[in-house]
């Protein structure tokens, strides 16, 4: 399961000291520096920053057909500062292999669920027209707002 405090990082995201960052790749560290320097200027009260991706990708190559990795709607990760969001906080765990979840589990319609309701929307009543369509973003899925990342749970 990944810690908060990984590789010697803690969960102060306005710290200064950009140090520790060394450990992770260059392209993190460029990055790294964006969150403490908006959290200075108080930025982070009113700006969700998420790192991540789509839904995820495998952990594994598929090797039947030259396709890589496929996407991987069953273990995820997703890193979010400021917006509304828990500082320092772990959601969920997936199996050894990062493959699936086995522990508070998130699909991605509760995370476009949660990310809507950090700004302002209800995804139940967010509709917009894709090829003449009226759609939600959450499909008409069951999707649940996170209560367990989010600083003022919902009720």
């Amino acid at each position: 399961m990944p810690k908060s405090n990984q590789n010697g990082l803690n969960s102060n995201v306005c710290s200064t000291d950009l140090s520790k960052w060394e450990r992770l790749a260059p392209h993190i560290v460029v990055r790294a520096a964006f969150v403490p320097g908006h959290c200075r200027q108080g930025l982070l009260d009113t700006t969700l920053v998420h790192w991540g991706g789509e839904m995820g990708r495998l952990p594994i190559i598929e090797m039947q057909k030259p396709i890589g990795r496929d996407h991987n709607p069953y273990g995820f990760s997703m890193w979010l500062a400021g917006g509304g969001v828990k500082g320092g906080h772990v959601h969920g765990e997936t199996d050894e292999l990062g493959f699936r979840a086995i522990q508070d589990h998130v699909t991605h319609f509760d995370y476009h669920a949660t990310l809507l309701h950090l700004f302002g929307l209800d995804h139940r009543k967010l509709i917009f027209e894709r090829s003449t369509r009226q759609e939600h973003l959450t499909d008409g899925q069951p999707a649940k707002i996170v209560n367990g990342i989010l600083k003022k749970p919902v009720a």
